[in-house]
């Protein structure tokens, strides 16, 4: 009779973890509870409004904001048909590839203006003014190429989902909120003063306006990564590697078509200053680096 030859590591016992380790988890555990990284931006952040509340807030609040911006183009249109089904195309591949999780919806409004938004929660619109507009205009801006119009659309539709996804709206609620928290206490002192009030509004407009330009540069940065994930994932046949490069080319489109600088220094100092989007070409030069960033992969892909 062989003599049966037992396995070792049948009977070798599992690593026991320290006490250390134990307290370190727990620590993490509690630290991402209270300063959580936000899926978009990659930073952590102090969050007052859940979730919920922000999915709350765009569920019933679309309806409404859809039907004063002009009705919503339906899919049996026999016109602009073949758009709705693109945007609710995009939308539907932005809800299953987005780092946040979110219940992403969007339409096309029915207006000749030029405008897309997004509410919190993800409830996104584009108008249909601005997709014939963009796809009428065949100008490649130097890029090689100039863009499908779904990709175009994908573009914008991306740009939109990144406020949500990065939480745009509840962090300027939650700065807005932190700001007349610190500002309150101070607040019978500064009546007494000549112009105290004043100028705590004016401080209070100006930070608002500051924070929503940086919001449209973060939004422009994390809806071009977002588009190249959905090109780079290959579930979406109309989107690709080089999609990325039509938020480059709606950037060229709005300088060329929506520039409203007059040539003067001073005065286009002082409309950027009260703006709440930075100049088109400025967000133009960091699409172009954002692009440079992803084909580097000195960017840290989603």
């Amino acid at each position: 009779m062989s003599a049966v030859t037992l396995n070792p590591s049948l009977n070798a016992q599992p690593p026991t973890r320290s006490l250390g380790s134990h307290v370190h988890t727990l620590a993490m555990t509690i630290y991402d509870w209270i300063l959580p990284r936000n899926e978009y931006t990659g930073s952590r952040e102090f969050r007052l409004i859940p979730t919920c509340v922000e999915q709350l807030t765009g569920y019933f609040a679309y309806p409404f904001v859809l039907r004063i911006s002009g009705g919503v183009v339906k899919k049996d249109n026999l016109r602009y048909g073949h758009f709705v089904q693109m945007v609710h195309d995009i939308g539907k591949t932005i809800a299953a590839k987005s780092p946040r999780h979110l219940n992403f919806e969007c339409e096309i409004v029915n207006t000749k203006q030029e405008n897309a938004w997004c509410l919190p929660g993800g409830k996104m619109a584009i108008t249909l003014g601005l997709i014939r507009k963009m796809e009428k205009d065949q100008t490649n801006y130097k890029l090689g190429c100039t863009p499908t119009t779904y990709e175009k659309i994908a573009a914008v539709l991306c740009h939109e989902a990144s406020h949500a996804g990065a939480r745009h709206q509840a962090r300027s609620l939650e700065f807005y909120a932190l700001l007349f928290a610190l500002l309150a206490p101070f607040e019978a002192v500064l009546s007494t003063i000549i112009f105290g009030l004043e100028a705590c509004d004016w401080f209070l407009t100006g930070s608002m306006l500051f924070k929503s330009r940086r919001h449209e540069l973060e939004a422009d940065k994390c809806g071009m990564l977002l588009l190249e994930k959905l090109g780079r994932d290959g579930d979406n046949l109309k989107l690709n590697a080089t999609s990325p490069k039509a938020a480059i080319w709606a950037q060229h489109y709005f300088t060329a078509n929506h520039d409203h600088s007059t040539g003067y220094r001073l005065i286009d100092w002082v409309d950027r200053l009260i703006s709440s989007h930075p100049s088109s070409q400025e967000r133009l030069e960091a699409n172009k680096k954002t692009w440079e960033q992803i084909q580097n992969k000195t960017l840290p892909l989603y």
